[in-house]
C-alpha cells in the first residue's frame, strides 16, 4: 500500500492563529518555505519522524495559506490611471 499523506486545518475560537498538520510533500515544503520567509509569523510546532509538520499560521491567512501581498507604492499619476480605468469599466457595464 502506498504512503498516504493528509493536510488538515484546525481553527479554535479566540486564537490568533490556525493550526495545520502537513503530511503531503508539497504542503511540508510550502510550510518550511513560509517559515523561512516569515519567521515571526509562522511557527513550526513539531516535526514528526516521518517528516510531517504541525504548524501555526496567522488566522488572517486562512482559508488559503497565503501571506499578504507586498504592495508597491503608487504615484499619483498611477492612482489616477487606475481610477479612470475603473470608472470606464463601470460606465461600459452600465451601457450593456
Amino acid at each position: 500500500m502506498a504512503d498516504i499523506g493528509e493536510t488538515s486545518y484546525e481553527i479554535l475560537n479566540g486564537d490568533t492563529y490556525f493550526t495545520t498538520t502537513a503530511a503531503t510533500r508539497w504542503s511540508v515544503n510550502m510550510c518550511k518555505r513560509l517559515k523561512e520567509e516569515f519567521p515571526d509569523k509562522v511557527e513550526i510546532v513539531f516535526e514528526n519522524p516521518d517528516g510531517s509538520l504541525l504548524v501555526h499560521f496567522p488566522k488572517s491567512w486562512f482559508p488559503k495559506i497565503r501571506p499578504p501581498r507586498k504592495r508597491k507604492p503608487m504615484t499619483d499619476e498611477q492612482k489616477k490611471a487606475v481610477a479612470d480605468r475603473l470608472a470606464a469599466g463601470k460606465a461600459n457595464k452600465l451601457l450593456e
